[in-house]
């Protein structure tokens, strides 16, 4: 996305306060998890050992449109990448922390979900044959509506695969890591 793609959404949404309301849940866990990652890999302080929470109940696609659906996925296989990860299995990240943000966020990004395809029915229900000027201003703005919220949730997703990237790249760093230590030892 390009500057003149960031003026648009800016201007979408009339200030870039308000542009920062409807990100900043999305992006505050990734920065702290991303902090807390580099305080235990630069300082060598070991992650917190508090338990992990269990998940409250398992986050299903039940009630979700195709769409929907696959976003579901993408989290959920990005979400699976970093919670598998060899560091975070090794205590390189906050076990604790990772597990109960990404957790709140695969829900939060299921619920979502599940709203915006229970309007998209509703609104393919209501769809009329040859709206009225007013029914059509209406429509547009609750179209647009829609349209910023999914393009919103998308982004969270690939703010979620992101994460998972820099996890496996280090995954592969460690690995390596380990290698030239073992090497070293011979």
């Amino acid at each position: 996305m390009g500057v003149v793609g960031v003026l648009l959404i800016v201007a979408a949404f009339g200030s870039p306060a308000r542009l920062s309301v409807v990100f900043a849940p999305a992006i505050f866990p990734a920065v702290a998890l991303v902090l807390n990652g580099l305080r235990v890999v630069l300082y060598r302080q070991p992650a917190a050992t508090v338990p992990v929470p269990a998940r409250a109940a398992e986050v299903t696609d039940d009630g979700l449109d195709a769409s929907s659906r696959v976003l579901l996925w993408r989290a959920q296989d990005a979400i699976a990448a970093v919670t598998s990860s060899e560091v975070c299995r090794a205590g390189l990240l906050d076990s604790a922390s990772v597990n109960m943000a990404l957790a709140d966020q695969e829900s939060d990004i299921a619920a979502a979900l599940r709203d915006q395809a229970r309007i998209r029915a509703r609104r393919a229900e209501l769809a009329p044959g040859s709206p009225g000027p007013m029914t059509a201003a209406v429509v547009s703005g609750q179209v647009h509506a829609a349209q910023l919220a999914e393009s919103s949730l998308a982004s969270r997703v690939e703010a979620l695969e992101r994460y998972a990237a820099e996890v496996r790249e280090a995954d592969a760093a460690y690995r390596d890591w380990k290698r030239a230590a073992s090497g070293a030892r011979r």
